[in-house]
């Protein structure tokens, strides 16, 4: 494992912590929203309601609803100060504690009861609305997806895709070979996630799809994953692990090279190649950084394949390096070289991309 891949594991960590930290999060809701469903209903009375709030230094103002109510167990008194299951933080998201307060509140001052729902296995734990909010869920749900689901590609991409720019065994393995596996991998999770929590939130609002439908949303990064990923397992499936061959071994600037790239299958077409060299480099600072790619030289030039074997195809090309820079990494400012080799076929197209090393 190079420094580049151990960097990008350790920059990918906090997302995926994230991701999986507000994931727990919405499971720990609604499991707590779910058992409520099985206690018992006992009449409570409001001792006390607050609306508190807070406004951001972007002038957005939070709501948080509190207060303390009493109900009675075995001829028992109990008194609870959990409101909601929502009760730990504040949040704008909807009006859900504007409302809660406003009914509280009316109850109170009315001296009227309200159902509360106690834990027939500890009547000292209790709450006075248990309603899921769906909009919290969602919330959650997103940082899931686009936190959560884009680490997981992005490090099971570099464990199924690793891919040497030196070569190994005289040959050079193409980029993104295993880039199906890391698609559907993630793929897989973000749906299933998200497909559990669009149906335990179906049943808790007693199939209220108009109050949860914006959950399903949280459905279509999966099933995109799913689709891309298919797509390229079908191209794996057709074409196997291409590997390239290329003397001289060692690249110099100015050097005529033969590359020859082979297919592990028979393969009748004519394959454009695409030889570049590419400076990435990043300009600006803070809010105002942006990466940049511009190709310094670049080579273009046909081929037509050639069986090597019962399962093989040679594909053959020459390219002359008469500009471009050597190849560097030094983080913001690099120069990489890479063979692009591309075939329009019936059905999946073939596509492979490589790694060059050019030395001074």
């Amino acid at each position: 494992m190079n420094k580049s891949t151990i960097f990008l594991f350790l920059f990918m960590t906090p997302f995926l912590g994230f991701g999986i930290w507000m994931g727990s999060e919405a499971v720990k809701t609604i499991k707590k929203v779910e058992a409520a469903q099985s206690w018992t209903e006992t009449p409570a009375e409001v001792k006390s309601c607050v609306l508190s709030s807070y406004r951001g230094s972007k002038g957005s103002r939070t709501y948080c609803v509190k207060g303390q109510f009493a109900y009675t167990v075995n001829s028992k008194k109990y008194h609870s100060f959990q409101v909601t299951f929502y009760s730990d933080g504040n949040d704008n998201m909807g009006n859900f504690h504007q409302r809660i307060f406003h009914q509280l509140e009316s109850a109170r001052l009315s001296k009227k009861t309200l159902p509360c729902w106690v834990n027939p296995e500890n009547p000292d734990e209790a709450v006075l609305i248990r309603e899921l909010r769906p909009e919290m869920i969602g919330f959650n749900l997103l940082f899931v997806v686009f936190f959560g689901g884009a680490a997981i590609g992005i490090m099971s991409g570099v464990v199924f895709s690793a891919s040497g720019k030196r070569p190994i065994n005289g040959k050079v393995r193409m980029r993104h070979s295993g880039v199906h596996r890391a698609l559907l991998l993630s793929g897989v999770i973000v749906f299933a996630a998200a497909l559990w929590v669009n149906w335990k939130a179906l049943v808790l609002t007693g199939g209220n799809i108009a109050s949860i439908w914006y959950l399903a949303l949280a459905l279509i990064p999966g099933l995109v994953l799913i689709g891309y990923g298919l797509f390229n397992w079908l191209r794996f499936a057709k074409f196997g692990v291409s590997e390239l061959m290329i003397s001289p071994s060692i690249i110099r600037l100015r050097d005529r090279i033969n590359a020859t790239v082979l297919i592990p299958r028979i393969v009748q077409g004519d394959f454009k190649g695409v030889l570049t060299c590419t400076h990435l480099y990043t300009t600006g600072s803070g809010k105002h950084r942006n990466t940049r790619r511009d190709s310094v030289w670049s080579e273009e030039m046909m081929s037509g394949g050639s069986p090597a074997g019962e399962q093989l195809t040679q594909v053959n090309f020459r390219f002359e390096l008469r500009g471009g820079h050597v190849t560097e990494e030094r983080g913001s400012d690099s120069y990489y070289w890479r063979l692009l080799v591309t075939s329009d076929l019936p059905g999946v197209d073939y596509k492979a991309e490589f790694d060059i090393m050019v030395v001074s």
